[in-house]
């Protein structure tokens, strides 16, 4: 998330109504961002097919395949915060959000979601950027236990498993779930604790173009997700959950004094306000 530094506006500047916001608005998009954001998708829409990027990099998506409302699309539904989607095993029930190079870090990545399930079944797949019929570059899944995993796969070709879980986890209740690769080591976080101590391994990650689904793990393959889903985030640094709640998610505001008069605004210094 951008941040807008606090050395760039201090003191007092004084300049016409429309100048200023011009000014506020250039200041902004121009920022440098320090979080290292790729794609956030909340889900918040609450209907419509298409699913926003808040991140902005316009990495927006659509329910199901396509723009084409069907029957089987994700249905919106009362998330962690604000709304989120229900999915079922109906082969279209997804996400779909068109490949970019920019879902394809290659030496680092976290993902994060909340999830919630009765009982998924095996092989099921709650995020994957497709590399293949057979892998992902990378996802989170239920494997055959039922459980939770995630993995990547390198250039090299082998697919690295996260220390996984059973499919006691889960229990119909909400899950924050984020999976990081570092070059190094593959780890998962369940509701801020680490499952086990990660699973060696080194080497960049393996892409070819394909499509980053939501709720599904590729193209007319099946394996897919039964339960909800909120609140997907993927950053290209390997992150904690403590560092992604540590992150500078803010956005330029006035901290001090806005004074109006005779066309003019004086803005004195800049503070931040989290959003999410």
């Amino acid at each position: 998330m951008t941040v807008f530094p606090q050395t760039a506006l201090s003191g007092c500047v004084f300049v016409s109504s429309a100048r200023c916001a011009a000014l506020c608005l250039l200041l902004f998009f121009s920022s440098v961002s320090g979080a290292a954001t790729i794609g956030v998708w909340n889900f918040d829409e609450g209907a419509g097919q298409a699913i926003g990027d808040s991140s902005g990099n316009v990495l927006d998506g659509v329910r199901g395949s396509d723009a084409t409302v069907e029957s089987v699309d994700p249905d919106f539904i009362s998330g962690v915060s604000g709304t989120g989607l229900n999915f079922s095993a109906a082969q279209s029930d997804r996400v779909t959000i068109a490949n970019d190079p920019l879902l394809e870090p290659a030496g680092a990545i976290t993902v994060e979601l909340y999830a919630r399930s009765s009982g998924p079944g095996a092989f099921a797949y709650l995020i994957s950027k497709a590399f293949n019929g057979n892998a992902s570059s990378y996802a989170f899944y239920s494997a055959n236990n039922g459980g939770l995993y995630f993995y990547v796969t390198k250039t090299d070709g082998h697919t690295i498993l996260s220390p996984g879980l059973s499919a006691s986890i889960w229990d119909n209740s909400w899950r924050r779930i984020v999976g990081s690769y570092d070059g190094s080591r593959v780890r998962m976080y369940v509701d801020g604790a680490e499952i086990g101590g990660g699973t060696a391994d080194s080497g960049s990650l393996l892409y070819n173009s394909n499509n980053l689904f939501i709720g599904s793990f590729f193209g007319s393959t099946a394996f897919n997700w039964t339960g909800d889903l909120d609140q997907v985030r993927i950053f290209d640094e390997a992150l904690t959950p403590a560092e992604i709640d540590a992150l500078p998610s803010s956005v330029p505001i006035p901290s001090a004094v806005w004074l109006f008069g005779s066309g003019l605004l004086a803005l004195v210094g800049f503070g931040r306000r989290r959003f999410s």
